[in-house]
């Protein structure tokens, strides 16, 4: 089997803001992080609503937390308990994931999943199921790291993952979801 993940030591890019008497460069960047959040909580709201119609149940709520290291809380049989969502528009393969995630999918383990929201275009998407991604990623080879003489641990702050091989995860596309992604994506 090739392999089906690269991770990459990331540090976050944000350009260089400049204060000029048009704010122009300041606003570029405003709006790119905004545009970010908001694709952000509409693949949060798709896994919510697809987890709901899905199950035929209310007992998905999304954590107010932001430093719990998943949005969601699902309380169906069955069901994974706690998952976090990544999500990506166009042919992008990769997403972020912070230390405090990588901490509490090694907590979790099998009880925390990934769902990797991938937007083709404003109306069609495609999910994926990554199952316990703290060993299916990888992320227990960077999750810490002590030299041999144990003299220090470095601890990454967030990495990004890019999914070469999206054969190995679970692959969401059937009518509950496309009419979810149709629904969140026209709001």
């Amino acid at each position: 089997m090739g392999k089906v993940v690269s991770l990459i030591d990331f540090v976050p890019y944000f350009p260089y803001i400049e204060t000029s008497s048009d704010n122009s460069l300041q606003n570029e960047t405003y709006d790119w992080v905004e545009k970010q959040k908001d694709l952000g909580n509409k693949g949060e709201k798709i896994v919510e609503l697809y987890l709901k119609e899905k199950h035929n149940s209310t007992k998905v709520t999304k954590q107010k937390d932001d430093s719990a290291g998943y949005d969601l809380d699902v309380d169906i049989p069955g069901v994974v308990p706690y998952i976090e969502v990544k999500t990506t528009s166009e042919r992008k393969k990769h997403f972020l994931v912070s230390y405090n995630e990588i901490k509490v999918a090694k907590e979790k383990g099998s009880d925390y999943q990934i769902y990797f929201v991938c937007l083709k275009n404003k109306v069609e998407g495609t999910i994926y199921v990554i199952e316990n991604p703290f060993v299916t990623l990888g992320l227990n080879k960077v999750f810490e790291t002590t030299n041999s003489n144990n003299i220090a641990r470095l601890k990454i702050g967030s990495i990004e993952v890019e999914i070469l091989n999206f054969e190995n995860f679970k692959r969401i596309d059937d009518e509950i979801s496309r009419a979810v992604i149709k629904q969140v994506m026209d709001d």
